[in-house]
């Protein structure tokens, strides 16, 4: 999109060569949430990304704080996995202000990111800005619903037909209303989710990811070689 959209490249001059990714669960659902102190009926909703400022986890507490009032008497909980960075102190500061600091579980980096994902009921990207998030892919191939910031990262993973199921940046009430529908409208989230496997499995693969480099170099020096003989 940058090539395209900033840099006026030629479309036809950019070859696009997707990220391949694996998911790996090492611990089950069950027992992830025992170790963890998670209750089975505990709704969990979880982002993954260092708690930098470009990710905006702030949107996304006062979402959370909004998806309570709307789903009152339901244990749900917030799970922030990833590096304490420089947000890390107001973020804290936040969650005490919206009253929700006993239900916001600030992770720390997290090495076993595929049972995390496995775990939870929401995965959420609240970024204002991504080049092309991999955590996404993970939870595609994970089977979690997915909600985010609609911008150009999380559409060119999910596509762009995936757009009525994100919401605009900085919005935490229409990220809150996203999240909600995916949580009460069972039978819509369950054909998302299998929609978003095949898609990570079509496009996203390991497999998928060698292939195309391999013809991408193959294609290179092909054409290097006629280059060279027309010289």
């Amino acid at each position: 999109y940058h090539l395209i959209e900033t840099l006026k490249i030629q479309r036809s001059k950019v070859n696009v060569i997707h990220n391949g990714v694996e998911h790996k669960v090492f611990v089950n659902k069950n027992d992830w949430r025992k170790i963890h102190l998670f209750d089975q009926n505990d709704i969990l909703i979880g982002m993954v990304a260092n708690l930098s400022i470009y990710k905006d986890h702030e949107t996304l507490l006062r979402s959370f704080s909004k998806i309570l009032g709307m789903k009152k008497g339901v244990s749900i909980k917030l799970l922030l996995a990833g590096r304490f960075d420089q947000n890390y102190p107001s973020l804290t500061r936040l969650a005490k202000e919206l009253n929700i600091e006993d239900i916001v579980f600030f992770m720390g980096s997290i090495d076993d990111v595929g049972s995390l994902l496995n775990a939870i009921d929401i995965s959420v990207l609240s970024s204002r800005s991504e080049g092309f998030p991999n955590v996404v892919i993970e939870s595609m191939l994970a089977g979690v619903p997915i909600t985010g910031s609609r911008i150009n990262g999380l559409l060119e993973v999910l596509g762009e037909d995936y757009s009525d199921y994100l919401a605009d940046p900085g919005d935490p009430i229409q990220l809150a209303e996203r999240t909600v529908f995916l949580l009460n409208h069972k039978e819509i989230t369950e054909s998302l989710v299998i929609k978003n496997r095949q898609r990570a499995k079509s496009l996203y693969s390991l497999d998928n990811l060698v292939q195309q480099t391999h013809g991408f170099i193959e294609s290179s020096l092909q054409h290097g070689q006629k280059v060279n003989g027309t010289r």
